[in-house]
Parts: structure tokens; C-alpha cells; sequence
């Protein structure tokens, strides 16, 4: 491609961004190398449909003005770095603490380094314990940092029930896997604090608020919302065979560790788990679901039902039914 394709398709595709979106360079390696996308964002910047924020860093005026966690990220995502806030950072942004930090201070897998945005000092540290940011999602993340900043022994009942409202239980099946690879005594601590999570998620259900966790998409023909049509399609099923069941029924753990089974079947006075494997061939969740499925076989051997999202989806399900339930859907031939 020439000079004026690749401005033409790194200009398509900041049009297409929602305003206030930051941009850096390496949003675009995809459409042709370094050098040029710097040329070409230099040019789209001068036409104003971009704005320097600071070296390499751009945003699309017209949203919501940039957090230094913005640009923060901005400035670990432009340089491949997997970062979390650590520190004073982390206690301000799990809300352990009251007050922003003096300085904005970051771990990684980088190097160390320091910027200066609007009079903000940001600094870069390097970490050894990768697990701590990559094998947990980032709220995660961010809580455990913070509970190495308060200290084995001080973190208090105010801080576990603040951090408690800053989690997402939609993050539980990374935060109990990558719990595994954490430090015990944080571990300990992360289990209070989602024991606290679950805890009052189900009090908000009660009373019937909605619960800040992963928007469903799809609506079943009784009116349930699930994440995708094989789960749809899985719930149908269900209701024709006539069992009960609950669609993400929170299971209380003696780890204190809270899981949402896809469905939670009642059946002749026992539960069964039925999980639907919608992501298999990515390896994260391959992983995940290896220590998800041991974790069942230990402690819930032979309830655990599974699907996974293949043409044969609905032999599958009829499969189950009828080993497990003696229930066919299938048609009588």
C-alpha cells in the first residue's frame, strides 16, 4: 500500500472511535510499521482531528477529559507493558485509602521510568511477580497491590468492605485461579474480600437492584438473560425437560471463594452444575477451565454437567438430559 492508503485507513479508523478516545501509534502497527504511523498521526494532528496529550500519546477531542490512569495506561500500553497501580496508586484506586497520590506510581513487566502529564509525575517500577498482574484480571489486580501496600496483619474490616465494593464478581473465575499463584496471605485476604462481594451482592438481589457485573445480551422465551444462544438454547432445553433450575446461582465455597455455575439444577433432592465451554480453543480459558474442573471433581464429583459450543450442541444437550435426567428432547423416531 502507498503513503496516502495507509493516512486514509489510520484516519477511517479514528473517525469510527467514540470521542475522547486516546490514541497512541501502536493502535495502528496493524496497518503498516512504526515510522509511518508516526507520520501519518502526525499529519491527522494537524488537520485537528486529533490532539497531542504528550509524546505518543493522542486522544479524539470531544469525550470526557483523560485520567492520569489514562494516560497511564496509554503510556504502558504504547510500550507493550502489562501494568497494575501499586502503592499509594493502588490504595487510591480501590478505594483502601481517602486522598490521590502524590505520585502515580505503577508496576510491570517494563522498565523503570518516570513521565510528567499537566504537573503529575508518573513512574514506571518493574516487578518479578508477573502472576500478580497477568494471571488476574485488572480490579484484581489492583486490590491485591493495594493489600501489599497495607501490610500482612493491618488491612482492617473498613478496607476489606470498601475493596468489597470495588471488585466485579464477573471477574471470579480469574480471581480464583489466579489466587492459586498469590501469595498466601493475600490470598486470604482476597477470599475475605469476595466473601464481603458475594455477600452483598446477594443483599442488592434481594432487594432488587441490579448487580454492576457483565451485561447479558440475550433474552430466553421465559425472559432470562444469558450471555450467548448455545446458553439460550441449553435453557430452552431445560424448561422442556421440566427441571429446576437457576440460571448463575452464586455457590458459596469453604474456600470462601464465591462461583456462578452457568445453571444450577435441582434434581431428586441433589444439584447438579451444568457449565457450557463457549471459548475452549482460547488458552487462558482452556487453563482456567482445567483448574475450574478439578476444583469440581474435588469437591463436587460427578454433578458437573458440560457443553461446549460445537455443531453437535444440541445431540449434546439431549445426551445429558437423558443420561443424567432419563429426559430426551430428542424427537421419537
Amino acid at each position: 500500500m502507498n503513503p496516502a492508503t495507509h493516512l486514509k485507513l489510520i484516519r477511517d479508523e479514528i473517525n469510527a472511535s467514540e470521542n475522547g478516545k486516546i490514541i497512541v501509534p501502536s493502535d495502528f502497527y496493524h496497518v503498516t510499521e512504526p515510522v509511518k504511523v508516526g507520520v501519518c498521526l502526525s499529519r491527522i494532528r494537524k488537520s485537528g482531528a486529533i490532539t497531542r496529550l504528550m509524546r505518543g500519546i493522542y486522544i479524539k477531542p470531544g469525550g470526557k477529559t483523560p485520567t492520569v490512569d489514562d494516560i497511564a495506561r496509554a503510556i504502558a500500553k504504547s510500550r507493550g507493558w502489562n501494568v497494575v497501580p501499586c502503592g499509594e496508586t493502588a490504595l487510591h484506586e480501590s478505594r483502601a485509602a481517602n486522598g490521590k497520590p502524590k505520585i502515580w506510581t505503577y508496576a510491570g513487566d517494563g522498565f523503570y521510568r518516570k513521565y510528567s502529564y499537566n504537573g503529575i509525575t508518573i513512574e514506571f517500577k518493574r516487578t518479578n511477580k508477573k502472576d500478580e498482574l497477568c494471571a488476574v484480571k485488572d480490579k484484581t489486580a489492583v486490590c491485591i497491590q493495594a493489600l501489599r501496600a497495607i501490610g500482612k496483619g493491618n488491612v482492617t474490616d473498613a478496607q476489606i468492605k470498601n475493596m468489597a465494593k470495588r471488585v466485579d464478581l464477573s471477574e471470579r473465575s480469574h480471581i480464583h485461579y489466579g489466587s492459586l499463584r498469590i501469595t498466601p496471605w493475600i490470598k486470604a485476604y482476597l477470599q475475605r474480600i469476595f466473601k464481603a462481594a458475594s455477600e452483598n451482592a446477594s443483599k442488592l438481589s434481594e432487594t432488587g437492584i441490579t448487580i454492576n457485573v457483565k451485561k447479558k445480551k440475550l433474552s430466553t422465551a421465559s425472559g432470562e438473560k444469558v450471555y450467548s444462544k448455545s446458553e439460550a438454547l441449553i435453557a430452552a432445553s431445560l424448561k422442556l425437560a421440566g427441571l429446576e433450575y437457576q440460571y448463575e446461582k452464586t455457590l458459596l465455597c469453604k474456600d470462601g471463594m464465591p462461583r456462578l455455575p452457568d445453571f444450577t439444577i435441582k434434581y431428586k433432592g441433589k444439584e447438579y452444575y451444568w457449565e457450557h465451554l463457549g471459548m475452549s480453543d482460547d488458552p487462558l480459558y482452556a487453563f482456567n477451565w482445567s483448574e475450574k474442573k478439578r476444583w469440581y471433581d474435588k469437591n463436587h464429583p460427578g454433578k458437573l454437567l458440560t457443553t461446549t459450543d460445537e455443531p453437535d450442541l444440541g445431540a449434546q444437550i439431549n445426551k445429558l438430559l437423558l443420561e443424567t435426567f432419563a429426559f430426551s428432547i430428542a424427537p421419537a423416531r
